[in-house]
Formats: structure tokens, C-alpha cells, sequence
């Protein structure tokens, strides 16, 4: 074997990427075997040990490719990616360098090193490197999304209204500029206009969980404790992994007085991200409505070790005071 097509790895990525990362391992096996220095198929073996779980083993094949092709500013970008979706922001963000410092025209990297500035709270670098975006592609509404996000995440709601709007007349048809606005006017208490554009990017794409979450928020806050439950369900069916939809899901059978589906829903949310304080002050929540308050205190203390300053959980502890 000599050489391997694109077109096999784009097959072998897609099986991977539609749940079934063991056939796709099986499939690149012969390949790598091959060719065991091509960083493509280093590279497609990474993705597939990140579908597997293996964070140590997918960051040793995407490192692998880099050494074999270091002037390769994809190689770099898809090792920052790979840091990125793993948690691991900080680590990701000298990669991303890299390849913008090889490819100063790669728009996607820009944009992958900017999302890597936001989490790790360098918001303005973050700013910079959208911006960045925008100019190398004019016409994008994606860095005008992005521009939004991390004006939310500064406090800045004005700021993510105007880049949302930007991004409407980028992108006149699509959904997700509607939500970005929606979520900048909720934090401009503009709450019947959010619910307004919430509605607007679902009736264009309804195949969007996320957007559904952010409706149920404001159902529930608006006391439509049913149609947010529909919202839930909605999202979760969309999404079975989406451990925020169960933590809403939890918080809305508490309202409507389903303290048991509520209690079930929050464990739910657990078992699916167990780092989240989230879903463990709904947990306490549904606990103390069903009367097994050392249970929730317990709870909300332990948590409160691991994430002080949580304002569910520390509200959980005053109201719940000190044990009896």
C-alpha cells in the first residue's frame, strides 16, 4: 500500500462520527499499519480514540502528527481542537498559535484560539481574534456569533445584541443568530423579545437543543412550567447526552410538583456529567422537597468544597441552615 485517499478517511471519520468508533478503529487498523507515519491517518486515530474515551491515547496520536509534519498549520489546529474539547483550554491555546503563526490566513484557527481565549477568561485576545475572523472572512456570520458569546460572557449585553444583529444580516435564514440575540435581550431583561427570537430561529431550524433549552428557561420564569417541560423532553430526545436539558428538566418537575421525577431527572444529569454543581443543587432541591433534608445538606456542603461561591448551592445551604 502506497497511498490512502481522502475519500477512505472521509468514510472512516464519518462512521466514527455516527456512533460506531469501534468499526472505524477496526477499518483505519490495516491503514496505519501501512502507513504508519502519514499524520492523516494519526490524525483520523486520534478522533477516533477521542469517540472511545481515550483523552491520553487520541492527545499521543494527534501529538504524533504534529512531530511528523510540525510546518503544518492543520496538524497544529487539530491537536488545539482536540485540548479544547477535552477541557484543557490553556494547554490548547499554544497550538492554535502555531498554526495562525504558519498560516496567518486560517480563518478556522483564529476562530478555535479565540473560542480558547474565551473559556480560559482572556476575553480581550478573545475580541482580537474574532475580529480577526471577520476581516479574513467578510461575508461569515460565525465570528459575529462568537463576538456575541464572549460579549455575554463579559457582561457586555449591548455589545452581544450588536454583534447578534451583525450576524443576521450575514446570515439572513439561519436560526442561530436569532438565539444569540434572544440570549443577549434575556440579559437585557428583555424577556418577551428573547422569547420572541427563541421562537424565530426554531420555526427556521427546529433541530436545535440548545435553543430549546433557552426557551424552556424563559417558559419556566414566564410560569409555564408545561411547555418548558416539552422543551426538555424535546431537547433531550434531540440529544439524550445534553446533562444541562436534565438538570432543566429536574427544575421544572420541582415546579410542577413532580418531586420524584424531579429527584430522577437530577440523578440523570449526574451520571451524565458528574463534575457539573449543577446538577447536584438540583438534586438537593428535589431532596428537600421531599423531605430528606441531611441528604441535600450533605450534598450542598460537599459540593460547596469543590465549588465555592456556587450562588445554587449557596442558596441551597441557607436555606437548609446547620444540621439538627
Amino acid at each position: 500500500m502506497t497511498d490512502v485517499t481522502n475519500e477512505q478517511l472521509g468514510e472512516i471519520a464519518q462512521i466514527a462520527e455516527q456512533g460506531d468508533p469501534k468499526e472505524a478503529r477496526k477499518l483505519l487498523a490495516p491503514l496505519i499499519s501501512a502507513l504508519p507515519r502519514d499524520p492523516r491517518l494519526l490524525e483520523l486515530q486520534g478522533v477516533i480514540r477521542l469517540r472511545e474515551g481515550k483523552t491520553d491515547k487520541a492527545l499521543e496520536s494527534f501529538r504524533a502528527a504534529v512531530a511528523i509534519e510540525p510546518g503544518s498549520a492543520r496538524r497544529h489546529n487539530s491537536l488545539g481542537t482536540a485540548l479544547l474539547m477535552i477541557g484543557k483550554a490553556n494547554e490548547a491555546i499554544p497550538s492554535f498559535e502555531a498554526a495562525v503563526r504558519i498560516a496567518p490566513d486560517f480563518g478556522d484557527a483564529f476562530l478555535n484560539m479565540g473560542g480558547a481565549l474565551r473559556l480560559a477568561g482572556r476575553f480581550d485576545e478573545a475580541l482580537k481574534a474574532f475580529r480577526t475572523v471577520a476581516r479574513l472572512a467578510p461575508k461569515a456570520s460565525r465570528p459575529h456569533l462568537a463576538l456575541s458569546q464572549t460579549y455575554l460572557d463579559m457582561g457586555d449585553a449591548p455589545g452581544a445584541l450588536a454583534s447578534a444583529e451583525a450576524a443576521k444580516v450575514m446570515e439572513p435564514k439561519a436560526g442561530l443568530p436569532f438565539t444569540m440575540s434572544g440570549l443577549a435581550k434575556l440579559a437585557l431583561d428583555r424577556v418577551d423579545e428573547a422569547l420572541a427570537d427563541f421562537d424565530e430561529s426554531l420555526s427556521r431550524h427546529p433541530d436545535q437543543p440548545q435553543t430549546l433549552m433557552n426557551r424552556a428557561s424563559i417558559l419556566l420564569r414566564s410560569n409555564r412550567a408545561d411547555e418548558a417541560l416539552r422543551d426538555c423532553n424535546e431537547a433531550l430526545r434531540m440529544m439524550p447526552s445534553l446533562h444541562q436539558a436534565q438538570i432543566a428538566k429536574s427544575q421544572t418537575e420541582l415546579v410542577l410538583g413532580d418531586n420524584e421525577a424531579a429527584l430522577a431527572s437530577a440523578e440523570l444529569a449526574i451520571n451524565g456529567f458528574a463534575g457539573n454543581p449543577d446538577a447536584y443543587a438540583a438534586k438537593a432541591a428535589a431532596l428537600i422537597a421531599l423531605d430528606r433534608s441531611d441528604e441535600a445538606r450533605e450534598i450542598v456542603w460537599s459540593c460547596l468544597a469543590r465549588a465555592p461561591g456556587h450562588p445554587g448551592l449557596t442558596d441551597l445551604s441557607n436555606k437548609l441552615g446547620p444540621s439538627s
